[in-house]
């Protein structure tokens, strides 16, 4: 599926909470999150369908979106190279109506996009998974002003390595 940002063509996959009824397994006991996976520069968006990321989210009764990053993927460049990462992000999230109990994952480079929403916009985010995200330095004396909860979302990722 496509969104777009400005006049930048951006990909993404989503999958919407498989219902309860449905779902033996996991029966919805929990609170339901929307959540924003990011990628790291040797992957895309296709890497979340290929582990399972998406279907075991949807499972869980969350709702999911892998996003293709600006020049990967099926996205298409930023051919200015100019673009304000957490402006992108905002507008991303507002174009895909993930508004409420937003968690993001963000690996490795995707904290070039992820940091800088996350310390203009920590209102908007309920939950931040960091793996290794690049730039951490940039915003380091910013993080004590910041209070996310993971802790509600850290057995869904446990789940997801398991």
């Amino acid at each position: 599926m496509l969104v777009y940002f400005q006049d930048l063509r951006v990909f993404y996959r989503e999958v919407i909470p498989v219902s309860s009824a449905t779902n033996r397994l996991h029966p919805r006991r929990h609170q339901s999150y929307q959540v924003l996976l990011l990628h790291g520069k040797s992957y895309t968006s296709q890497n979340w369908e290929d582990i399972g990321t998406l279907s075991i989210l949807a499972g869980l009764g969350h709702r999911a979106v892998a996003l293709d990053l600006p020049g990967y993927g099926k996205s298409e460049k930023d051919a200015t190279k100019k673009m304000n990462a957490s402006l992108f992000l905002m507008e991303v999230i507002e174009k895909l109506d993930l508004r409420n109990s937003l968690v993001i994952v963000s690996p490795s480079m995707s904290g070039t996009y992820s940091l800088p929403f996350l310390v203009d916009h920590p209102e908007r985010v309920k939950g931040y998974v960091p793996v290794a995200p690049v730039e951490t330095e940039k915003y380091i004396s910013k993080f004590s002003k910041i209070f996310v909860s993971i802790h509600n979302f850290f057995g869904i990722i446990l789940c997801m390595l398991n």
